[in-house]
């Protein structure tokens, strides 16, 4: 989970995302991503997004301080540049598939994160050259009835980088 990645990173802080309900899905309206410091509003993203679209790690997003919020926590204003890295979330519906479908991803050389919610993961793809290899791992899953999966943030050719 993420929360261990915090562990001797006392530079890290949350970031409240908002999210769009609809029929009960998501299951929250909000989702925290581990972030730290890139100068003044600026953010890096730390950990991978269960249910947030549109960010991956590494990504450089702006925050800001609400008075109303909980105290340190910061909300996502925009994203300002990507970082290079994916983000596919999937939902693993046969059981007894999950530490298959986690190693499988790791071989790849995907970092990949159990969400709070059963069966919810976060895959963090670092290359965008290996976004063909887990579309063909996840697709052959999927048509098995395994999982069902959602390219959240897909980095483009000539974004293998940070860029501003």
């Amino acid at each position: 989970m993420a929360m261990a990645m915090t562990i001797g990173r006392p530079d890290l802080r949350r970031m409240a995302f908002r999210l769009k309900v609809e029929d009960d899905w998501p299951p929250v309206s909000v989702e925290t991503l581990w972030v730290e410091s890139a100068g003044k509003s600026k953010f890096r993203i730390d950990n991978t997004p269960f249910l947030v679209k549109g960010i991956a790690v590494d990504d450089i997003v702006e925050g800001r301080q609400e008075e109303a919020g909980e105290e340190g926590m910061l909300h996502f204003s925009r994203k300002l540049a990507t970082g290079g890295h994916s983000t596919i979330q999937a939902i693993v519906i046969v059981d007894e598939v999950e530490s298959d479908f986690r190693d499988e991803m790791r071989e790849i050389g995907c970092r990949i994160e159990v969400s709070p919610w059963r069966s919810l993961y976060g895959i963090d793809i670092p290359d965008r050259r290996l976004i063909e290899a887990v579309h063909r791992s996840l697709d052959a899953r999927a048509s098995l009835g395994q999982l069902e999966y959602e390219d959240a943030c897909l980095a483009v050719a000539g974004g293998d980088g940070p860029s501003l």
